[in-house]
């Protein structure tokens, strides 16, 4: 049974505003009619503070739906047997009516179904709160820069510290930077790990590719002392910080489980392989024997963008060479541009 009403001609808005249900229910649609219009592109790249700060309202969300459930709108029989769904119940009618309809012994009752929206939602609600709070702890912990290098062609490396901070290659962090947003969160791949150990120096690569990624590239040359091509800019710890959290997962970092290994990346978007090389070229001799062939296609549209990594390729084919196994790596570069 779902109905509301008590009494018959009665207006099905106030139905909807007097009770529990009814309210919880319009908040939770104008809470996704919000969120569905903030995620709008047009509204997404120019105002992203506004589309994130609205995605929260989530937690709103199931709020309301926690309370929706003790409206008591569903409803379900208890005296099946008594009053048979479709019998003829009329107390003032005789009851040697010789109607083919068969006749109940008892009016219908009924009684608010057990609530199954708190088990079902309060759990995963609260795993997902305490997630939050151990990556809110965790993103403000310090990170130390250690060396910063500009490129030409708008890339810009950055090299941090961090304490107790272990990745694998291909994983990735996301960051902030306070004097550009303080609420904005970017992820970004990991071009370098730590190798274990005491060292815990990780190193990202950012392209500016729109308007939070060229507001830290604006911001890294205004705060250098130097901004020449493939220079390191000296930057002021008091004037520049960055906070980091991960790393995260992805399917790029069980490259070295497998003996033949395809990476194809398109520009930047080589950076997961960059980690892997880096890996790649420290491991084990063990381990090493263990990969019959790895494929790197990388397709760039500017010849300038060869340079980002092209020490690492340098030093990765040296290791190679070095124990007699240079047909492991094969490389194929594509210019587009």
């Amino acid at each position: 049974e779902i109905n509301l009403a008590t009494h018959r001609h009665q207006s099905p808005l106030l139905v909807l505003l007097n009770s529990v249900a009814g309210v919880t229910g319009i908040g939770m649609v104008l809470i996704l009619i919000v969120m569905t219009v903030m995620s709008l592109k047009c509204i997404r790249t120019r105002k992203f503070e506004l589309f994130s700060a609205t995605h929260y309202l989530f937690l709103l969300f199931y709020v309301l739906l926690l309370v929706h459930g003790q409206g008591h709108v569903l409803k379900e029989q208890i005296n099946v047997k008594e009053h048979v769904p479709g019998c003829k119940w009329n107390q003032s009618q005789p009851a040697t009516d010789s109607s083919d309809v068969s006749r109940c012994t008892q009016p219908p009752v009924f009684v608010a179904q057990s609530k199954m929206t708190t088990f079902w939602v309060t759990l995963p609600l609260l795993y997902y709160l305490i997630e939050r709070l151990i990556r809110a702890v965790r993103g403000r912990q310090s990170v130390e820069i250690t060396k910063v290098t500009i490129y030409r062609d708008e890339m810009v490396e950055i090299e941090m510290k961090k304490e107790n901070f272990c990745a694998k290659p291909g994983q990735f962090v996301y960051m902030n930077c306070p004097q550009i947003s303080g609420y904005q969160w970017h992820p970004f791949t990991l071009t370098q790990c730590p190798t274990g150990g005491d060292d815990t120096t990780f190193t990202i690569h950012v392209r500016t590719a729109g308007d939070w990624t060229r507001s830290l590239y604006i911001y890294l040359l205004s705060s250098s002392s130097e901004s020449s091509e493939f220079d390191s800019p000296v930057i002021d710890p008091d004037r520049f910080h960055l906070y980091v959290d991960g790393p995260f997962g992805a399917s790029s970092q069980d490259v070295f489980k497998y003996s033949v290994s395809v990476c194809v990346g398109a520009g930047v978007g080589v950076t997961p392989f960059a980690a892997i090389l880096h890996r790649f070229a420290a491991l084990p001799h063990k381990i090493l024997s263990k990969i019959d062939r790895i494929y790197l296609i990388w397709i760039c549209r500017d010849v300038s963008n060869f340079a980002w990594f092209s020490e690492l390729l340098r030093r990765v084919h040296e290791r190679l060479w070095e124990l007699d196994r240079p047909d492991v790596l094969t490389i194929t570069l594509y210019l587009t541009g």
